[in-house]
């Protein structure tokens, strides 16, 4: 008897305080309140705490490890409810941390797939500095030339990121799609760039 009454409650406790559903009005951000006491843009700022975002999703993660559900859940009713919660955690918090991930987040959540209209992009400049970065990561002949690129394509991923501060805290979503286009674009060079160090 005071198995089930222990289970009944963890059960609503566990409704009651993740109840919240990712594609809602706040998103992922509704995760995590104390790190986004103010939400998402415009209200809350576009850039985030790391290190206090990490504490609450350990945070978190500890409060719905799958192992709680443990003696009092015979019918893993709840071990698959804190798995489901602990995934979804893992999803937010990764997808937060990352600025391009959250900048596609945050205009989702608007009706806005920002990366679905990458290819038919109209920023001749932008296109022409891409395939520029590319040919000079394929010329490069060091490993010192591949290191001048990235610190290079540091700064782009740097002023993309301003840019998009800017964006979304004036509720600009027009120009936070195209930074958020172009942010795509210099972090797939960071990523050429990772794996021919990496060869």
């Amino acid at each position: 008897m005071r198995t089930v009454s222990v289970s009944t409650r963890l059960l609503q406790t566990f409704t009651k305080r993740f109840a919240t559903k990712a594609g809602g009005e706040s998103g992922y951000y509704s995760f995590f309140p104390q790190s986004f006491p103010n939400g998402p843009p415009p209200k809350g700022p576009f850039e985030i705490n790391a290190k206090q975002l990490k504490q609450e999703f350990l945070k978190l993660q500890a409060q719905t490890h799958p192992d709680k559900a443990g003696s009092v859940d015979p019918n893993n009713e709840l071990r698959k409810k804190f798995e489901l919660r602990s995934s979804q955690l893992n999803i937010a918090y990764k997808s937060l941390l990352n600025p391009l991930d959250r900048a596609q987040h945050l205009l989702l959540l608007r009706g806005i797939d920002a990366l679905s209209e990458r290819d038919s992009l109209q920023d001749e400049d932008l296109l022409m500095d891409v395939l520029m970065a590319r040919e000079a990561i394929a010329d490069s002949n060091s490993r010192e030339d591949l290191l001048s690129l990235q610190q290079e394509n540091d700064k782009r991923l740097s002023e993309s990121e301003t840019a998009l501060i800017s964006a979304f805290s004036e509720d600009d979503l027009e120009s936070a799609k195209n930074e958020t286009i172009r942010l795509s674009y210099w972090q797939n060079i960071k990523n050429q760039i990772s794996d021919a160090l990496n060869q």
